[in-house]
Order: C-alpha cells, then structure tokens, then sequence
C-alpha cells in the first residue's frame, strides 16, 4: 500500500523547461487554453457536471465483457469462440484452447449471471473478473450499451454492407483511424478535433464573467477527444500540475541587503512576467504570450483547488496506474465541484487491448484493473457526488467473435459501460446482437465474427451530451458536423433513455 499524502501536500510539483524556451510555456499554454471556458446561456449548465472517458487502447474484447448465457446463444456464443478457454494461461499454440468464458455457475472462472430488466427472455454474464461491474450494475447505477461503432451510415443488414461498402467509415479495422474516430465523430474524414473539444467550444461561445475555469483535464497526454477549434486538453498525471518554476507574479521587489535566493527569485518571475507582457507585432506571439499569463492565474486556481487530499483514506493499489488517476480526477471534482467552473471532463486512456495471441492470458488482469478502479472510484464518491458524474468507456472496436488459435482480430461492434448517479442502470441499451447463425448471417456478420454496429458513436453519446447540458440545436450545428446529412435525418436517427 502507498502512503497516505499529507493533506497539506496532494499537490506535488515538478520542474520545468529552461527561462525563454517554449518548453517553458509548453504545459501552462495548455492550461490556459483548456480553461477559456464557461457556460453558454442557450445551454442548460446551471449545476456542475463531470464527464470522465475511460478509453481502452487496442480493441476491447467485448463481446467476453458482456455475453450471452441463456442456452441457444450461449451455445453459439461458445462455437464461434471455439469453446471455453482457461484464464490466465497461455494459449500461445494454435488450437489449445478456446476464447469462451464458462456459463454461470461453473466455477470460479465463469461469467458472473445478470438480467437486464430491459431484456425479458434474455440473459447475460459479465466477465469473471469484473464483480464490482456485475455489483453496480446490480445497484442500478450502470448500464451497458451494445453494439456500438464508428458508422458513416447505417447498414440494414450484411448484404447492404457488401453493396455499399465505399460508404465505410474511413479506415475500418485500423486502430488508429477507428481511435480517431472514435474521439472525433466524423467517419468520413481524419482529423485532429474530437467531440468533447466542440462541445467545450459550444458551453466557452457565451463567456460568462466569473466562469473562468471549466476545462477538458487529460490524464493520458495530448487526445483528439478534448480538442476543440478553441480548447485543448490539459495534460496532468498523477503527481499533479507542473508550474513554472520560480515564477511567482505577485513577487515584490526585495528589500535592501535581502538573501541571494530571494534576489534571484524576484528577478526570474520579473524576467518571465516582462516575457509574457511584452508587446508583440505577430498576432500568434500577443495571443500566445497573453495564453501564458491566464494559464498562470489558472494554474493558481486549481493548486487552491486541489491544495488537500479529499480522500485520504483511499489509498490506490500500487500495481494500479489506474486507480491512481481516478482518485486524482475524484479529487479534482471535489475541488471545482462547489465552485464557478460547470463542466469538466477528464480523459484517460489504457492500453494493451490489442490482444491477437493470449487473450485469456492477458485479459483478466486488465479488465479486473478496469472493474477494481471504477468501484473504488464510486465507492469514495458521496451521493451527492455521484448524481454530478457520468463515466463511460470507449475503445477502438470490438474484436472478431471467432479466434485465430490464441487471441481474436480487429472487429469492429462492440460493448461499453456508463455509470453515473443519474443513470438509469440494470439495463442493456441498444440492440445486443441476437446470437443465431440465421440472423448473425443476414443481419450483423460482415466475416470473422466483425458485427456492423446497430448504433454510431454519435448515438451513444448523444445522451451524454444531453445529460451535460448541450441542446439538439447545438449538438447537430457543431458537436457532430455532418451527421445528419450522411444518415438522412435532422435529428437523431436512435437513442434511448440512458438518464431517467
């Protein structure tokens, strides 16, 4: 176990680049940036809200995360898997074990029995190692949502896939466009703004005084999903924010015969203040220059913020990377929670999902991490909290039903999980594929087990958006540019009631 912080000391500092290089500005650029934000008066942002992305790098086999158990589906289920599999060994030879989960009830390493109240007639199982899932889900505080993917149109079924395959998204089966995708919902198109990013620059177009510091926070680095046309993600990681070293803009002159280090501290943050006020022709120099003074103002803000541990009782597993960045995010929501700042959303990313050999090897241990850092987050999160916060996965695709020996290929539906206060859980939104070759063979199967996605990306957080406060008109005009016109509709093709 990792020792308790300090109260007084969450907040730990790191050095940064050399006076007078961009690396100086580098990651307070970033913050201020990330923090032109606040409420627009056509949204309805009167509360706070969080939004927290737990992304899957590789393609989550998610079709093991949550399967079918009642008996015909079942038994398709496990032929197309080729049969159960032992988890947590090595499948590195072709044809030694299946990718199949056991059923309910068969042992220690069977899939953990659930009964969507949506679904009647038909049952489910969550993955083995995920009983923190299985136990909100029960509780109702998470639902799951099937089949989702990046879609540039709808296909009714197989054979207008293999008709119309040129209306594909754009670089189906690449991790890296179906990623991009994914965080930016536009299929038809590579580029380096996401969702989350537009939506800030929707709630930022009407600022409002006082309103300052709402922003996009990334524990994961630089992401397409929180970049907007005017926001960008501002990176932290577990050891907290990195300031400006020495730079101190309520330094005062020193008094006559003062030490050496207070000379020297007066004189680098006059020095860098002089940097940062200095009058430039180059409109990106003035407008760079006057980022870098806001993003110390706003780094101030969220050290005040986060100047204790709100939680210091909860101490991450120290194998789990994890956990540790959801109690940062579960601390950065408790700091700005009960301020002027409405919106955030906190962006963290995974990897090691891109699991051609070894799936029953190497999954367990990642989807347990998964499943044990999200219930230690709701757990340490008060119900007052916990109706403030929706947290959602993502990935780049799901993976092929059948197995290549030891591991399953790039598929493309796939299965994600929302939590949050406000959710209506127990249930499976979507359309879960019914698993029968006769409709797997006209309806979903494009080959290999790839299942054409029943919702796009944008359908699946069309709700979450909603929940955060943006309207149709503004979700359509500039959150999913384009939408409407490659599914032929003005408004939502599908949704459910997610929130109720």
């Amino acid at each position: 176990m990792q020792s308790p912080l300090p109260r007084r000391r969450f907040l730990t500092q790191a050095g940064c680049a050399a006076l007078g290089t961009t690396g100086l500005f580098s990651s307070a650029v970033n913050l201020a940036l990330a923090t032109k934000v606040a409420a627009a008066q056509a949204s309805d942002t009167g509360d706070y809200k969080a939004l927290v992305c737990i992304f899957l790098l590789g393609g989550n086999d998610s079709f093991n995360m949550l399967a079918p158990t009642n008996r015909d589906e079942y038994a398709y289920y496990l032929s197309r898997r080729g049969g159960v599999g032992k988890l947590g060994e090595s499948h590195e030879d072709v044809g030694t074990g299946g990718l199949g989960i056991a059923a309910p009830g068969q042992g220690r390493d069977a899939l953990l029995g659930i009964q969507p109240s949506n679904m009647p007639g038909r049952s489910f199982g969550i993955y083995p190692r995920m009983p923190e899932i299985q136990k909100l889900f029960q509780e109702k505080s998470l639902a799951f949502v099937s089949n989702i993917g990046s879609l540039q149109k709808p296909f009714a079924s197989v054979d207008a896939y293999k008709n119309d395959s040129a209306d594909c998204p754009l670089g189906l089966f690449s991790h890296s466009d179906q990623q991009q995708q994914w965080q930016s919902c536009m299929p038809d198109k590579r580029t380096g703004i996401g969702w989350a990013g537009r939506a800030m620059d929707v709630l930022q177009r009407d600022l409002s005084a006082g309103q300052k510091f709402a922003f996009n926070i990334s524990m994961s680095g630089s992401n397409i999903l929180q970049t907007g046309n005017r926001v960008v993600p501002y990176s932290m990681n577990v050891k907290g924010l990195t300031p400006l070293r020495g730079y101190d803009p309520k330094a005062a002159a020193p008094e006559s015969g003062a030490a050496l280090p207070v000379e020297v501290d007066y004189a680098r943050s006059s020095a860098t203040k002089a940097l940062m006020s200095g009058v430039y022709r180059n409109i990106f120099e003035s407008t760079y220059v006057q980022t870098s003074v806001e993003a110390e103002e706003a780094f101030d803000e969220v050290k005040t913020r986060l100047h204790e541990d709100a939680y210091p009782t909860w101490q991450p597993a120290e194998q789990s990377k994890l956990e540790a960045q959801l109690k940062l995010v579960a601390n950065m929501i408790a700091g700005f929670k009960d301020t002027k700042t409405k919106r955030q959303t906190f962006f963290i990313s995974i990897t090691g999902f891109d699991m051609h050999h070894n799936l029953m090897k190497e999954q367990p241990d990642l989807l347990r991490t998964v499943s044990e850092s999200i219930g230690k987050f709701w757990d340490n999160l008060s119900p007052e909290t916990k109706k403030s916060v929706t947290l959602f996965t993502a990935s780049d695709f799901g993976r092929t039903l059948t197995n290549n020996g030891s591991g399953a290929d790039h598929g493309w539906g796939g299965n994600q999980l929302v939590l949050g206060g406000a959710v209506k859980g127990g249930q499976i939104y979507g359309h879960y594929p019914i698993f029968a070759e006769s409709v797997m063979n006209t309806t979903y199967d494009v080959g290999q087990g790839r299942l054409i996605p029943s919702y796009s990306v944008e359908e699946y957080v069309y709700p979450i958006l909603k929940w955060f406060g943006l309207s149709d008109q503004e979700l359509f005009a500039t959150v999913f540019p384009g939408y409407a016109a490659r599914f032929g509709s003005g408004g939502i093709r599908e949704t459910y009631k997610l929130y109720g």
